[in-house]
């Protein structure tokens, strides 16, 4: 088995994750960088089977999205964004997604999460991407003609929207801000799909990922105020 060490690092973070209410059964994924041009991920379907996960579930790619190892399963759907992360961002070596809900709550209505806590500040506002979803797979239906990585599950109407859809807008938001990845991660949601943390280590991740949910559970209950 490859990058056992880099294996069980996930398996431990997303027993944190299940544990602090920061991943649940409405999906997410976890990634990390093992070395310049590999990575490794939680297989499709993870968040459905209620994150069983094991070591040797989990799935070895290259930066190209073709398989180096895997067990039952292919990448998730997100696989397509993961792969452009890691190769528009050297610095990135770690990956959370996750439908957080507070967090789902803005991307479910196209909105950005502000920064509402100190812990915060130095992620600044979480921008929502937005692709609509429902019209790019009812007109994709016709029109078959994606390319998606060997090693994602075989579902190209999704990588159609993320591939023409997010990934540009993601190049446009954070391209600029590449730098900031040497002193900290960054985030992004997806409208009506959740989070994105992306760091220089999966611990980092973890660490951002509550900053954000954190920001937008103040932000949800302070209106109460």
């Amino acid at each position: 088995m490859l990058f056992i060490e880099e294996k069980n690092k996930i398996i431990s973070v997303l027993e944190d994750l299940l544990f602090y209410d920061l991943i649940d059964t409405g999906g997410g994924d976890i990634s990390v960088r093992c070395n310049e041009n590999k990575l490794i991920t939680t297989p499709s379907g993870s968040a459905f089977r209620r994150w069983h996960v094991h070591t040797e579930d989990l799935v070895v790619l290259d930066l190209d999205g073709k398989i180096i190892e895997k067990g039952k399963y292919l990448g998730p759907g997100e696989t397509p964004i993961t792969l452009a992360i890691y190769n528009l961002f050297p610095n990135c070596n770690a990956c959370i997604h996750s439908h957080t809900k507070y967090s789902l709550a803005f991307a479910s209505k196209n909105k950005a999460i502000p920064s509402t806590i100190n812990l915060m500040d130095i992620l600044g506002e979480v921008p929502c991407l937005k692709a609509e979803d429902a019209k790019i797979k009812k007109e994709f239906k016709i029109n078959d003609h994606t390319s998606i990585p060997e090693g994602m599950i075989q579902r190209p109407d999704v990588a159609e929207i993320f591939i023409s859809y997010i990934i540009p807008q993601l190049k446009t938001k954070f391209l600029p801000r590449k730098k900031e990845l040497e002193k900290h991660g960054l985030a992004f949601t997806i409208y009506k799909h959740g989070v994105f943390v992306f760091a220089r280590n999966l611990d980092e991740a973890f660490e951002n990922l509550m900053r954000v949910e954190a920001s937008a559970r103040n932000y949800i209950l302070s209106q109460e105020l």
